[in-house]
């Protein structure tokens, strides 16, 4: 049978008696006083551990002024199958990034240090100039937003230009409207004027013909009666007898038909001459009216096209303005995305000021300095760069046995006899209880052969008079435990001091 089977009921034998004898502790407190219990023990070692920070140190672009090809992204295949490595940078700031330089130690081992006290400084040149780069950053992500600024204004100024042209050319096309209805009625009159004047010049030759009709026949009548007066005898003396015939035609009715033809005449001539000047005024009017015609048939033609011009223009200025409120829109939204990244630019410098501020190492704890890395040494991130023991109370380590233990308490007495002591012991008392039951380290030494399962309890040292000396770490020393408690109840569970 193996050795760990044959083992396994004695394990179960010693948890049993274990929690039995806590069980009884618990229920009856300490056992009453008896015979001291002698064990062995040793003296602990409180050693704190510093370790190396996490710095990152700024990768050297290699690629610099060179543009890397887009298509080819890092670990994914190309359009032709290749799949491309990481480049020389990537691997750079991998190496780069992982390991610290000790530039100066401010302490030797030995030297009694406090807590906050610098111990180590890291080299922190690329730290200050990573913290430039991020203040940079910052100072970039902060100018984004005034610029975005300007833009807005400029949308806004740009949005009421375009406003003030929609004003001016919706009053153009109102203007162009009313002088298009204007011209569409005078073209309107024209054409329904042009053939009454037509008609009007036909009537007016038409009178004319008649009144040159009429003019003729007094002209005829005047020859004929000028005719006939001249064919009258010629008037004789006064004295002499008149030797007229009664038939001949009397002279001064012939003077008077003769007045009254030219009379008509000069009534005729005079209304020829206004219907002649009429008929120029209505030719003057018609050639007017037929040239005016076309003119305002090609006016209205223009305006038209004016029109139409203007009001896809005015369709224009109005997609125009929507782009520009569009623009404004998404500007705004990149703004409150410029104004979060200037926010969150602020954290890289507090990381990088705070990854400066991890290149100083300073003391944990107050206590001796073991151990300190030495100047140019290179350590890796969480490696131990300085340990510190540190100066409380001297604690010792001791095992009992559940029968041993039934016996004691958190706060029994106990004394300590060591070598260097000269046979005058310390008091000491149990500060801690171990919660389970282990195997007790190879080294330690017990009177119990069969003892395969202890419990660690955990002693300090006491003195009244001020804390007691350092003792040499590791050292073994004999406790003896006075049985019984002088205070709080036993609790083989509790692990508080």
């Amino acid at each position: 049978m193996p050795d760990h089977q044959a083992s396994q009921p004695l394990r179960r034998a010693a948890i049993v008696f274990a929690l039995a004898a806590s069980l009884v502790v618990g229920m009856f407190g300490c056992a009453e006083a008896g015979d001291r219990i002698l064990v062995s023990g040793n003296v602990d070692d409180d050693l704190v551990t510093v370790q190396a920070p996490h710095l990152e140190i700024p990768e050297l672009d290699l690629d610099a002024g060179f543009a890397s090809p887009p298509a080819r992204t890092q670990g994914l295949p190309t359009t032709d199958g290749e799949i491309v490595a990481p480049s020389s940078r990537d691997s750079a700031a991998s190496l780069v990034g992982s390991w610290n330089r000790v530039a100066t130690v401010e302490v030797r081992e030995g030297d009694q240090v406090q807590a906050g006290q610098v111990l180590v400084r890291l080299e922190s040149e690329a730290l200050g100039a990573n913290l430039a780069v991020a203040r940079a950053d910052a100072k970039v992500a902060a100018s984004q937003v005034p610029v975005l600024d300007s833009a807005i204004d400029e949308t806004f100024a740009r949005e009421r230009d375009i406003n003030s042209a929609l004003r001016k050319i919706n009053k153009a096309i109102r203007q162009l409207g009313i002088t298009h209805t204007t011209l569409s009625v005078q073209l309107a009159q024209a054409r329904r004027q042009l053939p009454q004047l037509e008609t009007k010049r036909v009537e007016l030759q038409s009178q004319r013909q008649q009144l040159g009709s009429r003019l003729q026949d007094v002209d005829e009548r005047l020859v004929e009666v000028r005719r006939v007066l001249a064919q009258l005898p010629s008037q004789r003396s006064k004295t002499a007898a008149p030797t007229t015939s009664p038939t001949s035609p009397n002279r001064e009715k012939i003077l008077a038909t003769i007045a009254e033809l030219q009379q008509a005449r000069t009534q005729l001539r005079s209304g020829l001459t206004q219907l002649a000047q009429a008929d120029a005024q209505l030719i003057t009017a018609t050639t007017r009216l037929r040239n005016g015609i076309p003119k305002l048939e090609r006016s209205i033609r223009q305006i038209d096209e004016g029109l139409a011009q203007a009001r896809t223009q005015r369709t224009k200025l109005r997609k125009a303005r929507s782009k520009i409120i569009d623009a404004r829109t998404e500007l705004r939204r990149t703004r409150k995305l410029a104004v979060v990244a200037a926010n969150a630019a602020t954290v890289g410098i507090d990381i990088a000021e705070n990854q400066k501020l991890q290149a100083t190492v300073t003391a944990p704890a107050s206590g001796v300095l073991v151990h300190a890395a030495t100047v140019g040494g290179v350590v890796a991130p969480g490696a131990t760069i300085a340990t510190i023991r540190q100066a409380a109370p001297t604690s010792l380590t001791t095992w009992l046995s559940p029968a041993q233990l039934a016996q004691t308490c958190l706060g029994s007495e106990a004394l300590v006899y060591a070598d260097w002591t000269n046979g005058q012991p310390m008091d000491a008392m149990i500060t801690l209880i171990g919660d389970r039951a282990d195997y007790p380290p190879t080294a330690f030494a017990t009177d119990e052969v069969h003892l395969t399962r202890a419990i660690p309890v955990r002693l300090t040292l006491t003195r009244s008079s001020g804390q007691p000396q350092p003792m040499p770490p590791g050292a073994p020393v004999d406790i003896e435990i006075s049985p019984g408690a002088n205070g709080d109840s036993c609790s083989s569970g509790t692990t508080s001091r």
